[in-house]
């Protein structure tokens, strides 16, 4: 009917067309509860240990020991602190330096799963190893499954997650070891870098101060020793001896072009590529000339690149590549003195090239060893200079905790003070193995089952209702028909016989 969409129901016809459509309604109820309810076994199960860790922080520092370092200390810790320090604490807890340790020292990385899922994860990106592939999906996963919270004043509860007991056990137990380590080694490397407050004897104060000094006045040495003159660091004259170097760089590419284009020549005639024979004169120009280049890289750092001795020496230097240019041209005319004059040439051309290259090569390779060397002591100047600074700046604050330890007694205080800011982190309540898992919770998927059953069987009930197109009430007909029902014979389900 058209307008059986617009019928009302009181809570009398809604309970009887319950009734009515009760297995419509309780098939989907059970059918979803049940099924929720055997879902929840397919759920992987996930156990959850925990450890309590008392975080021992007592006392503040004296206020004689304030008037010497500064600062307050007198200051009652505020929520926005604990929570500062509690969201500190979680980052440093799931940094990779603690979770690599607890990788390895569980030897997490064997898990097979891990082990697949890394190997399909090689293939998508290859430039990755697989240890590495293995480290960060470990990593992401245990971010997720470690947490901190506060349950007292200096007390904090460690919990860890996973998919078996006896592993959620042993690894809030180890990430409770790992953490201590850390901790102890901060506070060593902290003691260490304030040493002045750890050693608080008179004597060892004196021995800080003298080491300040020794350090300050090592660095000024140093600094003297690898100053150089202005004139020397000068741009001008750093680019002087770049230009020489580049210079040689040009020179060298020519021989090697002249070289090449000399053994072509020496192919093309039919001349295989000769060799120069050992000969003493050549020995010796050869030795005054590794000589002479050897002053002139020990001159970079000494004399200026237009000075006397440097243009003098360079002078010599090429004095040198012309005698050993001669001396080649002699050894070549007596060595291949069945040639003709054209091939002696080429020859000559050939040999002397290859020396000259040669020794080209060891000048510019020294020249720009002693180059190099003159720039990084440049380039250190201005490193010692805040060396220095810095250091001077120690030797003032040493000279003021010796003339405050001699002038107060304050050792005792400052060792106890001392002790006392050492934090100290003790398990006050060890992790046990879960005897039940956190999850999957059972009885709160089965009420979800509940719930959603209720929802399906109520929508087919509603839908089979609204698309009934039957008389259900007396003035359904009358409003059909126009007129009056005059009886209504009630449905006899039963009828009894005799």
């Amino acid at each position: 009917m058209n307008n059986s969409l617009d019928k009302t129901l009181d809570l009398r016809e809604i309970f009887s067309v319950l009734i009515k459509r009760k297995w419509l309604f309780i098939l989907p109820v059970i059918i979803a509860t049940l099924s929720a309810y055997a879902g929840s076994f397919l759920i992987e199960k996930e156990y959850s240990a925990s450890t309590i860790i008392w975080i021992d922080k007592p006392g503040s520092v004296s206020r004689e020991l304030i008037s010497i370092i500064g600062g307050n200390t007198f200051r009652r810790e505020s929520s926005s602190d604990r929570l500062r320090k509690l969201d500190a604490l979680q980052n440093e807890l799931k940094s990779q330096t603690y979770l690599v340790q607890l990788i390895e020292n569980l030897n997490l990385g064997d898990n097979p799963a891990i082990i697949a899922k890394a190997e399909k994860m090689k293939i998508a990106y290859p430039s990755f190893s697989l240890l590495k592939l293995k480290t960060d999906l470990l990593l992401e996963d245990l971010r997720k499954k470690i947490s901190v919270i506060f349950v007292g004043a200096d007390q904090i509860k460690l919990t860890v997650k996973s998919n078996k007991a006896v592993l959620a056990k042993d690894l809030v137990t180890e990430l409770t070891a790992i953490m201590e380590k850390e901790k102890t080694k901060y506070e060593l490397e902290k003691i260490l870098d304030n040493q002045n407050f750890a050693d608080l004897q008179l004597e060892k104060t004196e021995i800080h101060y003298k080491q300040v000094i020794d350090s300050l006045t090592l660095a000024q040495t140093k600094l003297s020793k690898v100053t150089l003159s202005s004139v020397i660091s000068s741009e001008q004259n750093r680019h002087g001896i770049q230009s020489e170097l580049n210079k040689l760089a040009r020179e060298i590419r020519d021989t090697k072009r002249s070289k090449e284009n000399a053994a072509s020549r020496l192919s093309d005639s039919g001349i295989k590529s000769p060799r120069l024979r050992s000969n003493s004169n050549l020995k010796q120009v050869k030795s005054q000339f590794a000589t002479l280049i050897t002053d002139r890289s020990e001159m970079v750092e000494k004399y200026q690149w237009t000075g006397q001795k440097v243009v003098t020496n360079n002078i010599r230097i090429a004095d040198r590549l012309g005698d050993a240019e001669k001396i080649v041209g002699t050894i070549v005319e007596n060595e291949f003195s069945n040639f003709n004059s054209d091939q002696i040439a080429l020859v000559k051309n050939y040999l002397w090239q290859d020396e000259k290259l040669k020794l080209l090569e060891k000048r510019k390779d020294m020249v720009k060893e002693s180059f190099t060397s003159m720039e990084e002591r440049i380039n250190l100047v201005p490193r010692l200079t805040a060396q220095i600074s810095e250091l001077k700046n120690r030797v003032e604050d040493a000279r003021k905790y010796r003339d405050a330890f001699k002038s107060e007694e304050t050792t005792v205080q400052i060792l106890t003070e001392q002790a006392r800011e050492r934090t100290k982190y003790k398990v006050i309540e060890p992790a046990r193995v879960p005897l039940e898992p956190v999850s999957p919770d059972r009885t709160k998927i089965s009420i979800l089952g509940l719930i959603l059953g209720l929802v399906i069987g109520g929508t087919f009930v509603l839908l089979k209702e609204l698309f009934d197109a039957s008389f259900k009430r007396v003035e359904d007909v009358e409003d059909v028909l126009g007129i009056p029902v005059l009886a209504v014979i009630p449905k006899i389900e039963k009828l009894k016989v005799g």
